[in-house]
């Protein structure tokens, strides 16, 4: 389901151009960035700071199981991002104060840092850091241009600082590091076939896990196979850019950065820092992460990029001249807004419907999911397609089943899709297309025990023994990712399948894949 909070955004900004077009008189773009907006954006994350540590001390629930700091984000990576993003602020705040007001604000600062920091975030500290210097070098270029010698003294040990940093992070969770260099490499893979336009917007979580199987099936033997896992974005924004739109998409980004970052630097606005710190802070973020998952990340984009306007007043009120205008975006925003309320009201009755079925009354849900694949807009998401594939799966609806998640598949792949298409193509006779889906599975994520097993099972009831021992062998030399009952069944089953059929492992009772092409 989509983030309440995306919806609430869009509502916001549909309501404010509305409120605009009826109204609208006097208007300076760079108002955005008064004394008073600049506060108000900075105490909302702080706020959220605050809701964070309060997690981190257990007197308010996380909104992950895995993850002790979420903020109000589904995730760390939605709550340290925003912080990572205001951080520069922060500092501009602080350099403008004095006195008492100063030394709350350095807490203020240290409370963020902190909300960051215990957030296990090595991208947040790292997007920090480089911001500070950022803004630091920046701010005081003038008296570094001063300098001849010395500043080479001074940037060759922040240069040794950012090296060491940067490996002493890498080592904290080298497992997780080592998962991002496989999804990058496999991503350049994606990259390479379409260099120029790309594969298309929305074509990573459609097309990335086929890529993956392909890797793993030319590296069998990869060192990278246990860090292998569902992926919905490559943890690099540029990098999805380049995947998605080739590199036609990248380089217009990197001109359009090239251009705010030469007009921020030309400038002698006392801005001009604040603004390169923020972009640096959300860049870095980008490079390692998904901060463009989240609407708040956004807005806070356009709160850095708003310096860049004219400080000059449009004046829009009833004239012959912008009536049309004023009419049309009254128009526009209103449709806007009935749309996302449809989407809204949409999700909320899915969010209904999904819970009643997961306690039991799926059977009696399905009409419901029905009406909704028919009649809302959920029928073009593909989490919707997915999970209404899945419940059709569990009551046995096999062939309906198939052709929903048939559906899902043109928008989303991964590794739980193609369990469940393998499962009703065996539940339906199509035992060599099964089998299929089972093999690709296990290329997906080689880890996983699941697939395997399901393969190993075919083979030993169908009666070839040779093929359900290779089976067998892979699971009982396989190493375990995470130790669970049933992983140790399925070992202890296939090492049992062994020591019985050791004496006669060239039985082959009859040619399974000539029988299951006529299945088919």
């Amino acid at each position: 389901m989509n983030s309440p909070k995306s919806y609430f955004v869009l509502l916001a900004i549909s309501c404010l151009l509305l409120l605009f077009s009826v109204y609208g008189k006097i208007f300076n773009p760079h108002s955005l960035n008064n004394r008073q907006a600049k506060w108000t954006i900075y105490l909302a994350c702080f706020a959220q700071a605050i809701y964070g540590l309060f997690q981190f001390a257990g007197w308010l629930p996380s909104s992950h199981r895995y993850f002790t700091i979420t903020g109000s984000f589904d995730n760390p990576a939605g709550f340290t991002s925003v912080l990572a993003a205001v951080f520069p602020l922060g500092l501009y705040l602080l350099y403008n104060l004095k006195g008492w007001k100063r030394c709350g604000l350095i807490i203020c600062q240290l409370i963020i840092l902190s909300g960051i920091i215990f957030s296990g975030s090595r991208t947040g500290i790292l997007a920090v850091a480089l911001a500070f210097i950022v803004f630091i070098l920046l701010e005081y270029r003038e008296r570094l241009l001063k300098l001849v010698l010395p500043r080479k003294l001074v940037l060759l040990p922040i240069a040794i600082a950012l090296l060491w940093g940067c490996y002493f992070l890498y080592q904290q969770k080298k497992n997780s590091a080592n998962g991002r260099l496989l999804i990058w490499q496999v991503s350049w893979q994606m990259i390479k076939d379409k260099p120029l336009l790309g594969h298309g917007y929305g074509s990573f979580q459609t097309e990335y896990m086929d890529y993956q199987a392909v890797y793993f099936n030319k590296h069998p033997n990869s060192g990278l196979a246990m860090l292998a896992d569902n992926v919905k974005h490559p943890f690099n924004e540029f990098l999805k850019v380049t995947v998605e739109f080739g590199f036609a998409g990248l380089l217009t980004i990197i001109g359009l950065y090239a251009v705010i970052v030469y007009r921020a630097i030309k400038s002698k606005d006392d801005w001009s820092s604040f603004l390169l710190s923020g972009l640096t802070s959300i860049s870095i973020f980008a490079c390692f992460s998904y901060p463009f998952h989240y609407a708040p990340v956004w807005l806070m984009l356009v709160f850095y990029l708003s310096l860049l306007l004219p400080k000059k007043n449009y004046h829009i009120g009833y004239s012959t001249k912008n009536i049309g205008f004023r009419v049309c975006l009254f128009a526009i925003t209103l449709i806007g807004i009935f749309i996302i309320i449809g989407h809204v009201e949409a999700e909320m009755r899915w969010k209904k419907i999904a819970i009643k079925s997961l306690n039991g009354d799926t059977q009696k849900m399905l009409p419901e999911y029905e009406k909704l694949y028919r009649d809302s807009p959920l029928k073009k998401q593909p989490l919707f397609l997915y999970n209404y594939g899945a419940e059709l799966n569990h009551v046995g609806h096999y062939i309906q089943s198939n052709a929903i998640l048939a559906e899902c598949r043109k928008k989303f792949n991964d590794y739980d899709l193609q369990m469940l298409l393998a499962y009703n193509y065996e539940q339906t006779g199509k035992i060599g297309l099964a089998l299929q889906r089972y093999q690709h599975a296990v290329e997906m994520i080689p880890c996983r025990f699941i697939p395997l097993y399901r393969l190993f099972k075919h083979y030993k009831e169908n009666g070839n023994i040779e093929r359900a021992r290779e089976y067998a062998e892979q699971i009982a030399c396989k190493q375990i990712k995470i130790p669970s009952p049933t992983v140790r069944a399925i070992t202890l089953e296939a090492k049992n399948f062994l020591i019985h059929n050791q004496h006669n492992p060239n039985r082959i009772p009859k040619p399974p894949f000539q029988l299951l092409t006529n299945n088919q």
